[in-house]
């Protein structure tokens, strides 16, 4: 009885999930996806990166396991916003904060500027009253 009560409970938490918090987790997940498989290709070393030109030395396997490692936080996060939960809120607003400081040069070499737009938009987003009130963030 305990469980369909909470089922229950959740799905009507569901229904007041705001509709660009769902998309937000679902390429959220998507992009964990792509950099999951990224990182095991990289550390079974599918790929080759010698050909190159770099100026320092760093293995597929490295880089495989970072994008494996940011591939696993992508999915928490995706995960985390479509059920919404309170510490995604957290570090969405955290990824943006990096993103946007991470566009910031982009937009010097004028090719930055739609990813910074974006980046704001989204920031702007997390802070409406709705998505705060979703996340538990703000009472309604």
């Amino acid at each position: 009885m305990k469980i369909i009560i909470y089922v229950t409970c959740r799905f009507v938490h569901m229904a007041n999930r705001p509709i660009l918090i769902t998309i937000l987790g679902a390429l959220f997940l998507i992009a964990a996806v792509a950099y999951i498989a990224l990182g095991i290709a990289g550390i079974l070393d599918l790929y080759d990166i010698s050909d190159m030109d770099l100026d320092y030395t760093v293995s597929t396997s490295a880089i495989g396991a970072t994008a494996l490692v940011i591939g696993i936080i992508y999915a928490i996060v995706g995960y985390g916003f479509i059920m919404g939960w309170k510490i995604m809120w957290y570090l969405g607003v955290i990824f943006t904060i990096l993103g946007v400081i991470i566009s910031i040069p982009l937009v010097l070499a004028l090719v930055g500027i739609v990813t910074l737009v974006i980046y704001a938009l989204i920031l702007y987003y997390l802070f409406r009253p709705g998505v705060k009130e979703f996340f538990g963030i703000q009472k309604a």
